[in-house]
């Protein structure tokens, strides 16, 4: 069974040229990071993809380091760099040692938590990279809830390579893995309900 950066490797051309599905949610998602952001804010991207939303985002923050385990996936984004000065994309997974602890300001993950194998695991190692105060911005698909038709296909899909990893939980159980690393939710929203989306926005202590 191929690896999920060997998925994404291989996806990145084709997802590249893929029109974004909900675009209207895709920009309330943006204002509603941009309401938690400030100039100043030092920001790490994970699971970046081809960096639309790290170049969308890059005149609201003083910087983004946006990352991504996929090669292919960075050298697309690199590619639509063009004047941003103040984004840097660097092909990484998240057991990187290459970022000081209490480095940035704000920590996005969009559409990735339901890819990772311990999502809670890799809450805890990014939290030592916020601030104190800073914020931990996600949108996550939740197969625990809804999606019951679809599930048992997905590690069929897997064996054929025609889907990564996926992580089935519910949206009490993110909440929770937040709140067991000593974080606060201050703002959550719902984009769509099967299977559910949700916005969180999480505060370090």
């Amino acid at each position: 069974m191929q690896t999920s950066s060997q998925f994404w490797n291989k996806a990145a051309k084709k997802y590249a040229k893929m029109p974004i599905k909900d675009k209207e949610g895709y920009e309330a998602t943006l204002e509603q990071t941009r309401s938690h952001l400030n100039k100043d804010d030092k920001v790490l991207e994970i699971g970046c993809g081809t960096g639309t939303t790290a170049l969308k985002l890059s005149q609201d923050v003083n910087h983004i380091t946006a990352i991504d385990y996929s090669i292919e996936m960075i050298e697309i984004a690199k590619g639509k760099e063009q004047q941003v000065e103040n984004v840097d994309f660097i092909q990484s997974d998240l057991t990187t040692d290459q970022f000081a602890n209490n480095s940035f300001d704000a920590i996005l993950a969009f559409n990735l938590i339901h890819l990772l194998q311990d999502p809670e695991q890799d809450i805890q190692r990014l939290s030592k990279l916020l601030k104190p105060g800073g914020i931990f911005i996600s949108k996550t698909a939740f197969l625990g809830q809804g999606f019951s038709l679809f599930r048992p296909i997905i590690p069929i899909m897997r064996l054929l390579g025609l889907a990564p990893y996926v992580k089935v939980f519910k949206t009490s159980d993110l909440e929770q893995m937040f709140k067991n690393q000593g974080f606060k939710i201050i703002d959550t929203k719902l984009f769509a309900k099967s299977p559910p989306v949700k916005y969180m926005a999480a505060r370090k202590a």
